[in-house]
């Protein structure tokens, strides 16, 4: 076992670095009643931004983890997303690999949501934020949770002169 482990750190360091990731339990998320589990792999990327605050450092990232989290329980069962991004480059598990999110009508039961902390319509998310997507995105591949064909798209609330959707629109595998 310890072999294994060892072996696929190795691997995701040559697959385009290990995403940093913030487990719910790191965070001390509050338990949600979504269990709905999310069949993998999926077909979709979604890439949104949450509209709210930037954050910087770990401790404010975490912080404002905890605010969408409030605010979605009140319109859902807990945070809707798979997965935050932070600008201090960390991912911030959301619902994670295998339950089904809440972020995009017709679309959460076959994709992963990533959402950037922060309201990127004039500026771009910092390097370390996206570099951490990709890696998020190239590692969900390598453990077979999202598709190698997959599609990268923007949420619906993203518009095309917004520069979060102008930055994706460059990524691999993005398709209007």
């Amino acid at each position: 076992m310890i072999r294994l482990l060892v072996l696929l750190s190795v691997l995701c360091v040559a697959a385009n670095g290990c995403p940093n990731i913030v487990t719910r339990l790191d965070w001390k998320a509050k338990d949600y009643t979504c269990t709905e589990d999310l069949t993998t792999p999926v077909k979709y990327v979604i890439i949104q931004h949450t509209e709210g605050a930037s954050c910087l450092t770990k401790t404010k990232c975490i912080a404002e983890v905890k605010i969408i989290q409030k605010a979605d329980a009140m319109t859902t069962c807990g945070i809707g997303y798979n997965f935050l991004i932070g600008g201090d480059g960390l991912v911030y598990e959301g619902r994670g690999w295998t339950t089904q999110g809440n972020h995009t009508k017709d679309y959460s039961s076959n994709s992963i949501g990533i959402s950037f902390m922060g309201n990127f319509t004039v500026e771009v998310p910092s390097n370390p934020a996206i570099d951490a997507a990709k890696s998020l995105i190239a590692w969900g591949m390598y453990n077979h949770t999202i598709s190698k064909c997959y599609i990268l798209n923007g949420h619906y609330s993203l518009s095309p002169e917004d520069s979060l959707y102008s930055e994706i629109k460059g990524w691999r595998d993005f398709q209007p």
